[in-house]
């Protein structure tokens, strides 16, 4: 995405953060991504969107029908979608979903990371983890799990651009360095 259309996404989002009450701001997160979700899942939803054959009233129309599918209880985002519409943005909905995600979590002080294991993890070893991670962190933590068996074993847990690589094969992969480099 280019910078420009990324300042943008930013913009729409901030717009729609300050309007949102903070009570409703999960309920807000949690539509806007599903929204985003099929945008991106359904082409004939796509379509319909972004064709100027169909008449913007239908197109605001089925997109706030659709918000109200996934759960926009907030009449704030109903309208959002129809702002996105009137002003040609609707295309750029799944990185304006990134970015209010990232304000809410930066209000809420929520760590998102991803957490890669070598095989699936139980329940209680994700709760286990995921506490440990808040405590050790003193925020809340939001956890995508993910299984790369090529890691061997341990995880590897990823915040943005930062890593900690706890897996065998990044162990094994310093140890290589170490006995290289001397």
């Amino acid at each position: 995405m280019a910078k420009a259309e990324g300042r943008v996404a930013k913009r729409y989002a901030r717009a729609l953060f300050e309007l949102t009450p903070v009570p409703e701001l999960d309920q807000v997160n949690g539509s806007l991504g599903a929204f985003a979700q099929a945008f991106a899942g359904s082409v004939e939803f796509r379509h319909v969107l972004v064709n100027p054959a169909v008449p913007l009233k239908e197109r605001i129309a089925a997109a706030q029908d659709v918000a109200r599918a996934v759960g926009a209880a907030s009449q704030t985002m109903a309208n959002f979608v129809g702002v996105l519409l009137e002003n040609s943005r609707i295309e750029q909905i799944g990185e304006i979903a990134r970015e209010f995600a990232a304000m809410v979590a930066h209000v809420k002080k929520v760590l998102a990371l991803e957490v890669v294991s070598a095989f699936a993890l139980g329940d209680g070893e994700r709760k286990e983890i995921q506490g440990r991670i808040e405590r050790d962190f003193g925020a809340m933590a939001s956890l995508s799990w993910n299984v790369d068996p090529a890691i061997v074993g341990g995880l590897v847990i990823k915040s943005g651009d930062l890593q900690l690589d706890g897996s065998i094969r990044g162990a094994l992969e310093r140890a290589k360095e170490s006995l290289l480099g001397a």
